[in-house]
């Protein structure tokens, strides 16, 4: 898998390259020109002409099957979506088959407000840390995948339409490290907010709360969710 990313004015650009550095996945940030070079070994610049569609059209033509696209653009994500590659809107947003038609058919609809009513101002919020939450919350899943990188037919999404099916779990949150014991259990753990952080037994399907359920607060004191899940706690005792 890659990550292409809709650059110009996108928002989550240091969580890209955050994830990206920790899953050794490459990144190509694709601008019209207007960005400042990111130094970084997993990450490409891109820089296209500046006619209104080219990065578009360079994303859609060397992205492929299953690769990953950032982008808040509709006609882009749409002809990802064509071509077989995921995308993910910086908000967090999953779209897909199921649900591009809808967001479309809302994009046509604005654009006829607007051109009825030069005054229309539309109902765009003002993107929060919030959704920069949401945005890391989708990317961040356990995904299952064969060897040879097929999809194992007992995965727990397979042939549902609303998820991709190597998703294993979901709801993590700077997952630092795991472990496939002999018996087959799956321990994970997080880095989590402070007071956080989790180690977790992993089972299928099987949402892990972040960001809507954390022990953990902001480290400036501020609350993520007014949701607090207490886990039993664990007894470690380490020997020589």
């Amino acid at each position: 898998m890659k990550i292409y990313v809709d650059a110009d004015a996108c928002p989550v650009k240091k969580e890209i390259e955050r994830v990206a550095t920790r899953n050794k996945i490459d990144v190509f940030l694709v601008s019209n020109g207007g960005l400042r070079p990111i130094v970084h070994p997993f990450v490409k610049n891109i820089f296209v002409s500046s006619d209104a569609d080219a990065a578009d059209k360079w994303i859609v033509d060397n992205g492929h099957v299953n690769d990953l696209v950032i982008t808040a653009d509709i006609i882009l994500a749409d002809n990802c979506i064509k071509k077989g590659m995921l995308v993910l809107k910086p908000n967090g947003e999953e779209l897909n088959q199921a649900n591009i038609g809808n967001s479309l058919s809302l994009r046509d609809f604005s654009s006829d407000l607007r051109a009825a009513n030069p005054f229309y101002q539309g109902s765009g919020k003002t993107f929060s840390k919030q959704d920069k939450i949401r945005f890391l919350d989708s990317l961040e899943k356990i995904i299952r995948i064969n060897k040879d990188g097929s999809i194992p037919a007992d995965n727990p999404f397979v042939d549902k339409n609303n998820a991709l099916p190597e998703i294993y779990s979901y709801g993590h949150r700077n997952m630092q490290g795991l472990i496939v014991t002999k018996s087959g259990d799956i321990y994970e753990h997080e880095h989590g907010p402070r007071g956080g952080d989790e180690m977790n037994l992993i089972e299928p399907a099987l949402n892990y709360g972040w960001p809507a359920i954390t022990y953990g607060i902001d480290y400036s004191g501020a609350s993520f969710s007014r949701f607090r899940l207490k886990y039993s706690f664990v007894e470690f005792y380490f020997w020589n």
